[in-house]
């Protein structure tokens, strides 16, 4: 993906613990607790999430066309997953961070570099990832 055609996201850094409910453009996604320092990403659908300090630089970078401006793009990486084309009904699994997840039709499930599971709404995904294959 050339970087300038990537959408930008926003982030703001957490002063204080605080729970975050995630809503995608489908309904509530899941529950995380953002520690002092943790990065709170806002995606395209306005959804927010909470990403470690310790791996947000691993997984985003700033935009290219505005140092500081608290906007980011992901970072291109090697992940394995899929978009569920064919479920008889919604999958039920709990997320790396301890929190309920549900897998819906054409949601995309994700395994990251550590084997771990969670899912990115059909139209979310549509709106901040582009499909690479090998």
């Amino acid at each position: 993906i050339n970087e300038n055609e990537k959408k930008l996201l926003s982030y703001r850094i957490s002063k204080k613990e605080e729970r975050i409910e995630t809503f995608t453009s489908d309904g509530k996604e899941t529950v995380n607790t953002a520690k002092v320092g943790d990065v709170i990403i806002t995606g395209l659908s306005l959804e927010e999430y909470v990403i470690r300090k310790n791996k947000f630089f691993k997984l985003y970078r700033e935009n290219p066309k505005k140092p500081g401006s608290k906007e980011v793009i992901p970072v291109p990486e090697i992940r394995r997953g899929g978009k569920i084309e064919s479920l008889e009904k919604e999958i039920h699994f709990m997320a790396p961070w301890g929190e309920p997840m549900v897998l819906k039709q054409g949601d995309w499930l994700i395994e990251d570099k550590k084997g771990n599971y969670y899912r990115i709404s059909k139209k979310d995904f549509e709106l901040t990832y582009e499909v690479v294959k090998n």
